[in-house]
């Protein structure tokens, strides 16, 4: 119940409400709709295709409940968010606590870089519409390993599919709408920022 409220009936009642004043909002979103390899990243027009997660799942009924606001609001899609400091929802924290990892390539979003990305929306009033707010590029998990300097055991993807309650979306998304607004660091860079920072 608390899934749904947060992520569906409380962003379209915010969005009724700025209704009567005729305002914009800027949603901010996930890219786990999202699950496979697609050739340059799934972009902003690509349906959903993941539904293994109820989270996934309200998040997808989020985005198509706000579809007709969209012609003046935002959906900014995150994935996988990691920061400076450290917390529990922080990438960085999740991957120094867990004691086995799976190998895959997914986008990440800096949270400076979505706080930035915010408040360039909200000052410049681009083009409404959805967009997928992560790092430029990607990176394997095993790549941000090595750059914390951690050594962790390593399992297969089937493995790691016994070892969670849900399946997990693995995906990369494309930056290039973004891009075209913005200049949008590479992921490699901000995960050396904010491991310099302390993360």
């Amino acid at each position: 119940v608390g899934c749904i409220a947060g992520n569906v009936a409380w962003p379209l009642r915010l969005q009724m409400q700025a209704d009567y004043v005729s305002a914009s909002v800027i949603h901010i979103s996930s890219g786990c709709v999202y699950t496979g390899h697609k050739e340059g990243g799934w972009t902003e027009d690509d349906a959903p295709n993941f539904t293994g997660s109820f989270y996934s799942n309200c998040k997808t009924m989020a985005q198509a409940l706000l579809a007709p606001w969209l012609d003046r609001s935002y959906l900014l899609r995150i994935r996988m968010p990691f920061g400076s400091q450290p917390h529990p929802k922080n990438y960085l924290t999740k991957l120094r606590s867990y004691e086995r990892l799976v190998d895959v390539r997914n986008s990440l979003s800096f949270i400076d870089t979505v706080a930035k990305v915010a408040v360039f929306f909200a000052q410049n009033s681009p083009l409404p519409g959805i967009y997928n707010v992560c790092e430029r590029g990607s990176v394997t998990s095993r790549e941000v390993v090595d750059l914390m300097g951690l050594s962790k055991e390593w399992v297969s993807e089937q493995e790691f599919a016994g070892m969670v309650k849900a399946p997990r979306s693995h995906c990369v998304l494309n930056t290039d709408k973004l891009s075209r607004l913005m200049d949008i660091p590479d992921v490699h860079e901000s995960i050396g920022a904010a491991l310099a920072a302390g993360a």
